[in-house]
């Protein structure tokens, strides 16, 4: 099935878009005007919840430390095939002299986690996400060396779970997390293989071909319309009191 092993990058490349959206959020908070930048990491929810509720070691002794909040986590979950955007297979993608066939969708599932130490940092978080998505926010990917071309992706904002982490005693720290899930509506792309272009043609043609050619030529009687004929045409023709000259070649 597969002779050559390929690697297009495909799903990496949502992955990066995924994560620009949220990188670079900051935070003012009341009565401040300090901005507070909201770090963004590629990390699943357990190790996240960790980070943003535990002591983490920072060296090889036994001192730790804790995590800064706010901060941001994102994790892609799943992918599904998407039937209801299938396209003709048999179809083919011919650039840079390059062909494979067509490309299949695939439903990306991504799970955007943030952590706040108070309440009104999550709040403030959330409202520079939400309005963006309506509920969903195309993005464009750079696909120039697949399709020759930009792609518009859909991100769909599906579910957006607010928690507050109050388990223990006071003495412990509380964490609230929020947890938004997305699906991006990306695809997938198969083997390229070159092509040939096609560079020379030859096409034989007989006296009645010619014929029919040349009719398709028709000139007003002061106009006169100068063809260049291959074999078998006559000089002259005279169409409906129009000249027809062909030179042989």
């Amino acid at each position: 099935m597969i002779e050559i092993p390929y690697y297009h990058g495909s799903v990496r490349r949502y992955v990066i878009a995924f994560g620009t959206i949220f990188n670079g959020i900051n935070i003012v908070r009341a009565n401040s005007t300090t901005q507070i930048p909201v770090p963004l990491k590629f990390l699943d929810k357990e190790k996240f919840v960790k980070r943003a509720t535990e002591l983490s070691r920072i060296t090889q002794d036994d001192v730790k430390a804790k995590e800064s909040l706010p901060m941001m986590g994102f994790d892609m979950i799943s992918m599904v095939y998407a039937p209801q955007r299938h396209t003709n297979t048999i179809e083919r993608i011919i650039t840079n002299e390059k062909s494979m066939f067509n490309r299949v969708p695939y439903d990306i599932t991504f799970s955007l986690y943030i952590g706040t130490r108070h309440y009104d940092d999550a709040l403030r978080i959330v409202e520079q996400i939400l309005p963006f998505f309506t509920p969903e926010l195309n993005v464009r990917v750079k696909e120039d060396d697949l399709i020759g071309e930009t792609s518009d992706i859909p991100i769909i904002l599906d579910d957006v779970s607010p928690a507050i982490d109050a388990s223990g005693d006071f003495q412990e720290r509380r964490a609230i997390l929020w947890t938004m899930t997305f699906t991006l509506q990306g695809y997938l792309y198969g083997a390229q293989k070159n092509i040939k272009l096609i560079k020379k043609a030859i096409v034989e043609m007989n006296s009645q071909d010619n014929q029919a050619f040349l009719e398709g030529f028709v000139a007003d009687e002061d106009e006169t319309i100068q063809l260049t004929k291959p074999y078998g045409a006559d000089d002259a023709i005279i169409y409906h009191g129009a000249s027809v000259i062909g030179d042989l070649v």
